[in-house]
């Protein structure tokens, strides 16, 4: 019962904020530096260890919750690897926010599992690499397969709440079955994604998975992990006439570690710092850009038979092809894949 009366107390709020463009959603990248180094990461070409200065977000999350941000997602890189990451969530916690860490799991300390016993995460969304230290070691380039199940276990025994992901690539696509009944067997749930992103068509090319693999995963696996179809209902029906069909920019932002503000991690166009404005200007900023996106956009997906059956972004598709959306559907790639993954023919 309690659930129901959460999903519809969550479902008003988020109707609200996109009514008035609330920025209810704040992810911070704490840092770009991972003890990871995945062969896939988008993140690989650019340059580490960069970690945002402490003060510097306590002022960015007294300028959020002043703007009407509730939900914090605290990320990196990897962001235990901050060496102020305990100081940083007790502070947003202390300000009303409901934090999610986005983690790798393996640098957990026993500080900071005694701090999320203390301040509750809303979540820890933990990330699996395969189901063995040689996959590991095959997609991180390290030996932390233990150290990583053993963490999650850590925290399970303490009731944290943990969401497990698990990122398919060809290299641990084998290991799927063996991550659902892990998380099935510690009653975890569980999350899959395969659309890969990176500026490094080479990194898409050889990592990615094939296009029946895929299909087999939207088909079999996704039936089996834990997916949000209501929140995926409610966002198409509040913007199926615009562009960007998520809350970028309407209800939700993204912190660079650079201290730079995009709507969306994967949308660079526009990056304003609050060293140079207040978060209510690039707020407002954010809302004529929305506005330009969606008067100039040739949105030819909107006009596609298959255009439920589309698993690209606009923003995924800008980093692939260099537009937004593509000016000719046949032209494009991803639009062949994305029909071929449901197993029909593309004409």
């Amino acid at each position: 019962m309690s659930e129901r009366i959460d999903d519809i107390v969550m479902y008003k709020m988020y109707t609200h904020a996109f009514k008035k463009r609330i920025p209810i959603m704040a992810t911070i990248e704490i840092t770009n530096e991972c003890n990871f180094r995945c062969i896939h990461c988008y993140l690989n070409n650019q340059l580490r260890r960069v970690f945002l200065d402490k003060d510097e977000i306590y002022g960015m999350i007294n300028q959020f919750v002043e703007n009407g941000t509730i939900y914090l997602t605290i990320t990196g890189g990897d962001p235990l690897l901050h060496p102020d990451f305990c100081a940083i969530y007790e502070y947003a916690i202390k300000r009303g926010l409901i934090v999610t860490v986005f983690t790798n799991a393996s640098l957990l300390t026993l500080d900071m599992l005694k701090l999320f016993v203390k301040y509750p995460p809303r979540r820890v969304e933990v990330t699996f690499y395969g189901m063995s230290e040689e996959k590991y070691h095959n997609v991180t380039r390290t030996y932390m397969y233990e150290q990583v199940i053993k963490n999650v276990q850590s925290m399970k025994n303490k009731k944290i709440n943990i969401l497990a992901k698990m990122f398919i690539i060809r290299e641990n696509y084998s290991e799927i079955n063996k991550f659902l009944d892990y998380c099935k067997k510690q009653q975890l749930p569980c999350k899959l994604d395969y659309v890969l992103v990176s500026d490094d068509k080479n990194v898409t090319e050889r990592h990615k998975i094939t296009n029946a693999e895929a299909r087999k995963v939207d088909e079999e696996y996704f039936k089996q992990a834990d997916v949000d179809e209501n929140w995926g209902k409610f966002i198409e029906n509040e913007t199926k006439n615009e562009l960007l069909h998520c809350g970028a920019g309407r209800i939700s932002f993204w912190v660079k570690a650079n201290n730079k503000i995009r709507i969306c991690n994967f949308i660079s166009d526009v990056e304003l710092s609050l060293e140079q404005y207040t978060f209510h200007d690039i707020w407002q900023h954010f809302g004529y850009y929305l506005e330009r996106l969606n008067e100039n956009s040739k949105d030819l997906c909107n006009m596609c038979r298959y255009q439920k059956q589309c698993f690209i972004c606009p923003a995924k598709m800008k980093i692939y092809t260099g537009e937004f959306r593509p000016t000719s559907v046949g032209d494009i790639p991803f639009c062949k894949q994305s029909i071929e993954n449901k197993g029909e023919i593309y004409d």
